[in-house]
């Protein structure tokens, strides 16, 4: 167990909370609500890290599994309500 992890000189949570503030930027350039998903996931992870200190797999874990989830639930979020008039039988809807 790594009791205190580091990278780039930087603790787990610093460094997560960095991760999350230059997505944000560039999400901020793109205008893509990709982004925006694992920004949140690393700012959960920056926080996760800063309550329990826990190591680099369950980091790892822990991030890849609230960045899809916020991911997902952004996708629902920001998704388009006004899909009655599309026509079922189109091949661009998924």
């Amino acid at each position: 167990v790594i009791s205190k992890l580091t990278i780039l000189g930087l603790s787990g949570s610093e460094f997560f909370v960095i991760l999350g503030l230059t997505l944000l930027v560039l999400e901020i350039v793109t205008l893509t609500f990709l982004l925006l998903g694992f920004a949140l996931g690393a700012f959960i992870t920056a926080a996760l890290i800063f309550m329990v200190q826990p190591d680099l797999y369950f980091i790892l874990t822990s991030y890849g599994i609230t960045s899809l989830a916020s991911c997902y639930f952004l996708r629902r979020l920001f998704a388009k309500r006004d899909d009655a008039h599309v026509n079922e039988n189109d091949i661009n809807r998924y």
